[in-house]
């Protein structure tokens, strides 16, 4: 692995710009936009997670994704033994059978915004006069940052803020765009009586630091998609779209995938059993 400032550093030489701190700073915002592009393409071992969602509190109107949230692997009923498939929310096939999700935003508009936020680099905590209220266990934005922050407290995040020192900025909570999970049975009705768990993959942490080491296995990848869109690297690292094609396929090529066994389900997605009746109906 190769450390995100060594990555800038080789971008800056093939440049001809590693004496320009206005170019510096250019190269750090491009690798950062190039290295969410990346990890929303692709669940990374380093970005998987997962939550239990509890249907039984959503009244009939789905249940919040955390906001961090880049793509759904899998959403399983434990308890039932029920593997639910995903479907577009403006396509549900009444023909199919199966359990099945979707998700779909959840609100037009932020649970808070404000626009005279301040936090400080390596800080864990926020000044903002306008939040009152306590909304720990979401997720939270700065100005145009693209890191997400967890609020374990009202105004105190986690992990530690190593951006510029932002004043008097945005800050967006549980971001407009957060969505939410919706369960329907075969039958096309929505459930509240489950739990289910979400495997999910998330975005990553902003690379700051000449330290901060890239979560995915190859950097190469990263530094070809950046010399990519850095005019002045083309004369001396040209890269083509195959050349950060054939890295991307190499670098997925060493991501566990760990698929799960390939039992035989039915149309209901529940694995078949031997102990119930061969016959019934459906």
């Amino acid at each position: 692995m190769i450390p995100a400032g060594q990555i800038v550093e080789n971008v800056l030489r093939a440049a001809n710009r590693t004496t320009s701190s206005d170019k510096r700073a250019e190269v750090w915002q491009i690798l950062n936009a190039m290295y969410f592009q990346l990890c929303r393409e692709h669940p990374w071992v380093a970005l998987r997670a997962y939550t239990d969602l509890d249907f039984t509190t959503s009244g009939g109107v789905g249940m919040w994704l955390p906001a961090n949230l880049f793509g759904v692997r899998r959403v399983f009923d434990l308890t039932n033994d029920i593997e639910f498939a995903a479907v577009d929310a403006t396509d549900v096939d009444p023909e199919e059978n199966e359990y099945r999700y979707y998700r779909e935003p959840g609100d037009n508009t932020d649970l808070f915004f404000d626009d005279e936020m301040s936090v400080n680099k390596g800080d864990s905590t926020f000044t903002c006069s306008a939040l009152t209220a306590d909304h720990t266990g979401e997720y939270v934005r700065f100005n145009t940052e693209m890191g997400f922050y967890l609020l374990t407290a009202a105004k105190t995040f986690e992990p530690v803020y190593n951006g510029p020192t932002l004043d008097t900025k945005e800050i967006r909570i549980r971001p407009k765009e957060t969505e939410k999970l919706f369960i329907i049975d075969s039958n096309e009705e929505q459930l509240d009586d489950r739990t289910v768990r979400v495997h999910y993959w998330k975005a990553p942490a902003p690379l700051y630091l000449d330290s901060d080491m890239p979560c995915i296995p190859s950097a190469n990848v990263l530094e070809l998609m950046v010399l990519q869109v850095v005019p002045e690297a083309r004369a001396r690292r040209p890269v083509s779209q195959q050349d950060v094609d054939e890295a991307k396929r190499l670098a997925k090529s060493v991501n566990p995938d760990n698929p799960r066994p390939s039992r035989p389900r039915d149309v209901h997605g529940k694995k078949f059993s031997l102990t119930g009746g061969g016959y019934g109906r459906r």
